[in-house]
């Protein structure tokens, strides 16, 4: 079984905070792996950053070095560190499971101050907890990464106006791209002076009754905007629920002049399970339907008439499962079926 780790937390293990030796000090990570049942796991590999001291420098300095070890048969791993450095955080990996990260505080049981050039305090601690989720059945899909990328993104030149988008293809249909199946079609409403005062909507509608999404929230990132994303390399639960989908979205965007930071409700907390391309009996029973998830809210914003649009829509990752009736959104990482979907998160 492979591992999956996800590009990680380590702006969060940031510089040393402390520029002065020590030794007579103790400081340690103590980690706790477990699985979905909150078993221990054992033998998991855990890292982190450390500091090093440099011997021979003139003034007191030190580099980082990555630090490995191995969690004993109760799922616990110790690191310890010579100084209380810059609060940072773990990774967690083993074969058969999806890589997982947390950050760390520490926690100084006493006589600890904080400067901006010292750390104060004979001991300090930290516990860890880390959730393992299983590789169960990952599966080739569709999938696409929006993030970076500019050429699957919807560039809207017309408000009012009803253009469709395709989740398989990742893409908008004609005329804003290459899009052949509307999953579902998108107005943006309102008004736009062409520069930075507008008040705009976003209406989605899924194409058929029993299409539509399933809302889940995380507070990992999934866009640029959020902080550092940690917890496990898989997000969603393993399976798109099997009811409860929603036709319709709205988002909504204001500014009233350049100076005025505007307000949106898009938030990339928000993750969805979609159904589409829904076909049902004369009863109103489904008879054939795809599944799949996006991470990331539908992301909807202004833009200027020079630059020969108004607005932009886009879908931050997408996961289509191309198998009928299949509710599996376990991704294999290795097996994406669109080309170019670099998509490394399962």
């Amino acid at each position: 079984m492979k591992t999956i780790v996800i590009g990680l937390l380590f702006p969060l293990l940031g510089g040393v905070a402390c520029c002065q030796k020590v030794p007579e000090k103790s400081y340690e990570y103590r980690v706790l792996v477990v699985d979905n049942g909150g078993e221990p796991v054992g033998n998991a590999n855990v890292w982190t950053m450390r500091y090093s001291w440099i011997e021979d420098s003139q003034i007191p300095a030190a580099k980082p070095i990555k630090v490995n070890t191995l969690t004993a048969d109760k799922g616990v791993a110790s690191i310890a560190f010579l100084s209380a450095q810059t609060p940072g955080g773990v990774a967690v990996s083993k074969d058969g499971y999806y890589g997982s990260t947390a950050p760390a505080n520490w926690i100084f049981p006493e006589g600890f101050w904080d400067t901006p050039t010292s750390h104060h305090g004979k001991t300090a601690k930290t516990e860890i907890e880390i959730i393992l989720r299983p590789v169960k059945n990952a599966i080739p899909m569709h999938a696409y990464n929006n993030a970076g990328a500019m050429d699957q993104i919807a560039n809207v030149p017309d408000l009012d106006r009803e253009y469709g988008y395709d989740i398989k293809m990742s893409e908008p249909l004609p005329p804003l791209g290459k899009g052949m199946v509307a999953d579902f079609t998108f107005v943006v409403s309102g008004t736009h002076d062409g520069n930075s005062n507008y008040n705009l909507k976003l209406d989605v509608k899924f194409s058929n009754p029993k299409d539509g999404v399933v809302e889940f929230v995380t507070p990992q990132r999934t866009a640029v905007r959020e902080p550092i994303r940690t917890g496990s390399a898989l997000v969603s639960d393993y399976e798109a629920p099997a009811d409860g989908y929603k036709r319709n979205i709205t988002r909504s965007l204001k500014r009233n002049g350049i100076e005025n930071p505007g307000e949106t409700d898009v938030d990339f907390r928000r993750n969805f399970y979609f159904r589409t391309r829904t076909v049902t009996d004369a009863a109103g029973k489904i008879v054939s339907a795809h599944y799949g998830k996006i991470y990331g809210d539908f992301q909807f914003d202004a833009a200027r008439k020079d630059w020969g649009y108004l607005s932009t829509l886009a879908l931050v990752t997408t996961y289509f499962n191309p198998t009928p009736n299949d509710r599996n959104v376990e991704f294999d990482t290795e097996r994406n079926l669109l080309p170019g979907g670099n998509v490394q998160q399962p």
